[in-house]
């Protein structure tokens, strides 16, 4: 995996979430919508992709380096909107799937790090491996 597709994924995929458009996300609006959405952007592309905070800024089109570095800090020290349970709930949601496309980040991981697999995690796998078992199937049928 390369880390241009990482960080275009993370922005992708946090828009899809949030049913914003990327324009939307990098624009100067401070409204709610699309400050959480980089606030978790931010985040993961922090705890990710070893990018510096001036790096990230630029990536969301940001000419100060300091809204990221508020960014991190308000979720390390719970402020801000990162005190409500969705926030968090859509931070573990899009992390997990991104553990799942990209397998080579779990190896940032100690075990101490680890917590346990959200049940919705493992339905994803269910999903998957059922499919593939279906898709496996029909090929067998359709080659009898």
């Amino acid at each position: 995996m390369k880390r241009h597709e990482l960080k275009s994924w993370i922005i992708e995929y946090t828009c899809k979430h949030f049913g914003i458009t990327k324009d939307s996300l990098l624009s100067n609006s401070r409204r709610r919508e699309y400050s959480i959405p980089r606030s978790i952007i931010s985040n993961l592309l922090k705890e990710f992709s070893y990018l510096s905070y001036p790096a990230i800024a630029k990536l969301l089109g940001k000419k100060d380096h300091t809204t990221i570095m508020h960014h991190i800090k308000c979720k390390e020290n719970q402020l801000s909107f990162w005190n409500y349970t969705e926030v968090h709930g859509a931070y573990d949601r899009i992390k997990w799937e991104m553990l799942l496309l990209f397998p080579d980040l779990r190896g940032n991981y100690t075990k101490e790090d680890r917590r346990e697999v959200p049940v919705w995690v493992k339905s994803i796998r269910n999903r998957r491996n059922n499919v593939s078992k279906t898709n496996n199937k029909n090929r067998r049928k359709e080659v009898d």
